[in-house]
């Protein structure tokens, strides 16, 4: 025999078992989701922590391969305008090493080769996001830095360490 109290029972657990799947169909409605919390379903849950870490590293991946396009695009365009002022260079230096040119000219040549070379320089000395893109290791310096040769034809000189302080804008000879 079943009693009222046995049936008021099932009743009641019923309603609240009902009460409850529906509270979680609204979360579930509501949220978008099917699992909102690790209880939910355990395995799923697994799943879902995997697949935010497996697209948390690849936003990172394409975060990398855009830095390292950008830096790979500025070397390119670096290296092609430093072809153009080598060959600029060069003809510059061929057209001052001929007869049919006088001091004057030379002159001139020399002042277009010094604005060459400070091209040269800046060019080797590029940034991108402020680091230096052929600096190697040390991004943070200036890979290139303009100095004052000296070259002596004395053997008496010879193994000796000149320090030069200065500048010039123009070839200067010291005898």
């Amino acid at each position: 025999r079943i009693s009222q109290r046995q049936m008021f029972s099932t009743y009641t657990t019923q309603m609240q078992t009902t009460l409850s799947q529906v509270m979680e169909s609204n979360n579930q409605g509501g949220t978008g989701k099917r699992v909102n919390r690790p209880s939910d379903d355990p395995a799923a849950m697994g799943r879902i922590l995997s697949y935010r870490s497996s697209m948390s590293d690849i936003t990172k991946y394409k975060s990398n391969v855009g830095e390292a396009s950008g830096w790979l695009n500025l070397m390119d365009q670096a290296l092609m305008k430093v072809d153009e002022v080598i060959r600029a260079i060069e003809v510059l230096s061929l057209q001052g090493s001929t007869e049919t040119y006088d001091g004057d000219n030379r002159e001139q040549i020399s002042s277009q080769l010094r604005e060459l070379l400070g091209n040269l320089m800046d060019l080797s000395n590029m940034k991108y996001n402020g680091q230096h893109i052929f600096a190697g290791h040390k991004t943070d310096t200036a890979p290139f830095v303009m100095g004052l040769g000296v070259t002596s034809h004395d053997k008496n000189l010879d193994g000796l360490d000149f320090v030069v302080k200065g500048g010039s804008s123009s070839s200067v000879s010291i005898q």
